[in-house]
């Protein structure tokens, strides 16, 4: 990120959890998010496909996959048990000594009003996925367009 602050790159993308980053991001005159509206942006793309932009993809090489077949369900089992563990302690005590007020209020009316966006698995991300598969190939990253059984462990296909 420092680079595009130095003016060494054009552009980048990525989830900014350093404080004193963000902060010099959002305050370089040199530099200006691509959609400024992005908030608007993902609310209206979830609204209209459903879809809540990824922020995370966990990746697993395929000799790894193969030499563990067990492992990418496992670590999926895992993810989902500490998205759920998250989500009590943002409902529960865990979110009370939050700088945000409200934050727990916050969290239960995204809930409502969104749903679960941060729902594991390829079931409940279909639609994403295959939407994201579909940019792949029209935009010529594939040669031909990958179906998820393709792209996913099998172990993570029942999910």
């Amino acid at each position: 990120m420092q680079r595009l602050l130095d003016g060494d790159v054009d552009a980048c993308t990525g989830d900014i959890t350093d404080a004193n980053l963000w902060n010099a991001l959002e305050s370089s005159p040199q530099v200006k998010r691509l959609f400024p509206d992005y908030q608007e942006r993902n609310q209206t793309l979830f609204k209209k496909q459903g879809i809540y932009t990824p922020v995370h993809i966990i990746l697993m090489g395929g000799k790894l996959n193969r030499e563990h077949p067990e492992l990418a369900r496992t670590m999926y089992d895992a993810f989902q048990r500490a998205k759920e563990i998250a989500v009590q302690d943002a409902l529960g005590d865990g979110a009370g000594p939050s700088l945000v007020p409200h934050v727990r209020e916050r969290f239960r009316d995204q809930q409502s009003e969104w749903g679960d966006l941060w729902q594991h698995g390829i079931s409940a991300n279909t639609n994403t996925i295959g939407t994201f598969l579909d940019y792949l190939h029209e935009h010529g990253l594939t040669k031909a367009r990958m179906s998820i059984e393709q792209v996913f462990a099998a172990g993570t296909l029942e999910t």
